[in-house]
């Protein structure tokens, strides 16, 4: 029986990519393969270097009983007589790193020695434990392989966390604004983007493309349309948001947000085939119903993986209308998360007495 690759690779900052899922998963768990090795490669799109992962399996878990390949680059032979043994994790599997760039072209040579080479099967993964290539598998019956490495998508690590619509000045705009999230550390934002899709049209595609800087995990970023009237409305506590002033956020409170990541959606709030105003002003008694005009929706703190598949248990999303009547977010009745998941005391005062031989001192804080 021709045997099946799977991978598991194990992001620590809770997404969870799986290998190609055309090709069966293993058999038990003490065949699993053990995690995959940690992303490694440059930045520059164009000549960036890949940590590629060979995977060797034996569906019988004895071993290739002799039989080898080699691996080349470009037509030079990187290693030679990668195999089995009955000593490789039980005869089970075996992997071989190797470094390569944008554009080589990786090929494989099968030497057989033994007459078990059905039960033989090997893929190469991507850093992002995608398989991109395989052997002895249904979907390639041979046990040679030829691929050109292509640069591998970024795992996303920026989502959307807060869309909001808030109502001020009469007759503008300045209340519209979004919030991102970075759950990693970011080299460049420019490969991110965001879209309105509007009134349950469809998508609208990439509509704003972020500037080329860096964040750091944990950092939020606010685009604006106004920051003089955002500043007035949240006070004290603008001082400290890091935002970008545009026009992009053209969204009413029944517009979908999509954001892209190297041209693809990877995050979105809402559903852009969907108007969620279907009742007027509000979503009635509707769970599902997503419509925020004139208020707010901020994502849960406890679910910040992005996703291109809305889920409305993610958010928190204020009553419509509720912002008519604020002049300020001090006496709002629904006052959006300004400090997103961050805890701030409320001035209470602290008193912490320091004894130490002779001496006692009391130092307090607000």
């Amino acid at each position: 029986m021709r045997k099946a690759i799977s991978m598991l690779m194990i992001l620590t900052l809770g997404a969870s990519l799986w290998a190609n899922q055309n090709v069966q998963k293993l058999k038990s768990e003490n065949q699993r393969p053990k995690v995959m090795p940690e992303k490694r490669h440059s930045t520059s799109i164009a000549t960036r270097t890949e940590s590629y992962t060979l995977y060797m399996e034996d569906s019988f878990g004895d071993g290739w009983g002799g039989s080898s390949l080699d691996l080349l680059v470009n037509g030079v032979a990187v290693a030679s007589g990668l195999t089995i043994t009955t000593a490789d994790n039980g005869g089970n599997w075996n992997e071989y790193l190797f470094n390569v760039e944008v554009g080589d072209e990786v090929t494989t040579t099968w030497t057989s020695v033994s007459s078990w080479d059905s039960e033989a099967s090997y893929g190469l993964f991507n850093p992002n434990g995608t398989l991109v290539a395989e052997a002895g598998t249904t979907a390639n019956p041979s046990l040679t392989l030829s691929y050109t490495v292509v640069p591998t998508p970024a795992v996303p690590q920026l989502v959307i966390a807060g869309v909001l619509d808030l109502t001020r000045e009469s007759g503008t705009s300045n209340g519209k604004g979004l919030v991102f999230h970075a759950i990693g550390d970011i080299d460049d934002l420019s490969i991110y983007g965001f879209g309105v899709a509007n009134n349950g049209g469809g998508t609208d595609g990439q509509e704003y493309t972020f500037p080329v800087q860096s964040m750091a995990a944990g950092e939020n970023l606010w685009v604006i349309r106004n920051a003089e009237s955002y500043a007035a409305y949240f006070g004290d506590h603008w001082a400290n948001i890091n935002y970008i002033e545009d026009s992009a956020p053209t969204q009413n409170g029944n517009d979908a947000i999509e954001l892209f990541c190297e041209g693809s959606v990877v995050d979105v709030f809402g559903n852009p085939d969907e108007n969620p105003d279907t009742q007027g002003d509000g979503c009635g008694d509707d769970p599902n119903c997503w419509d925020h005009e004139d208020a707010w929706a901020h994502r849960s703190c406890d679910n910040r993986a992005p996703s291109a598949t809305f889920d409305i248990s993610d958010w928190n999303i204020a009553e419509v209308n509720c912002t008519d009547s604020d002049e300020s977010w001090e006496n709002s009745a629904c006052p959006f998360p300004v400090n997103d998941c961050l805890v701030e005391c409320d001035g209470n005062e602290y008193v912490v007495t320091l004894e130490g031989g002779s001496f006692a001192s009391e130092v307090s804080w607000e």
